[in-house]
């Protein structure tokens, strides 16, 4: 079987990744064979596959226009849409296993891989389906004020980054993905490692 496996990183940059790299390597003793997609960073493992990752995203870097088009690609980023599609084409993946997207790759890879008919499970490493934050925790205490959809909460405590900028993207996005039902449409199984 051929396995698409989806994260935002290709170098073990944190647990996340950790896992990826993992499950990979067991993938590939089982006889399967790994397309990885991810952003190009000179910090990734070999890829044959490369060609097809997105360029790089750094938003701390990101000013003027750039900053607009930065918060667009974090609801939509149409180039990670259009490189994952070509990837899809030409690798002819069998499954598809998602981990750490939102933000860089941004959900547009979910709607792409429904689109192309490749079924998709997705690893939740952390809470973001439920929080634009990630964390369910805020001001020094657990919340779970947007874990039911009403994800403003977030802009009023600035919960991403301590800024009102980023809490209103990260909310937009959630809000946006959830009135589409992009990962209620495209995700077929979801796995909460605990």
């Amino acid at each position: 079987m051929r396995i698409l496996v989806v994260n935002k990183f290709y170098w073990p940059k944190g647990g996340s990744e950790r896992v990826l790299f993992d499950l990979a390597e067991g993938y590939e003793r089982a006889g399967h064979e790994v397309v990885p997609f991810a952003m190009a960073s000179p910090e990734n493992r070999p890829s044959r596959w490369s060609g097809y990752f997105v360029p790089e995203v750094d938003y701390a870097r990101a000013a003027g226009l750039g900053r607009l088009r930065a918060a667009a690609n974090v609801v939509w980023s149409r180039e990670a849409e259009r490189r994952l599609t070509e990837l899809v084409a030409a690798a002819k993946p069998d499954v598809a296993h998602l981990h750490n997207f939102h933000h860089q790759l941004s959900p547009s890879v979910v709607d792409a891989l429904r689109k192309a008919g490749v079924p998709a499970v997705h690893t939740l490493h952390d809470y973001k389906v439920l929080c634009p934050n990630y964390l369910m925790y805020v001001d020094g205490a657990p919340c779970d004020r947007c874990g039911h959809g009403s994800y403003g909460h977030a802009v009023r405590h600035r919960c991403l980054h301590g800024s009102i900028a980023a809490s209103a993207v990260a909310m937009m996005e959630m809000t946006f993905h959830r009135w589409r039902g992009t990962l209620a449409r495209g995700i077929a199984a979801f796995v909460a490692p605990s």
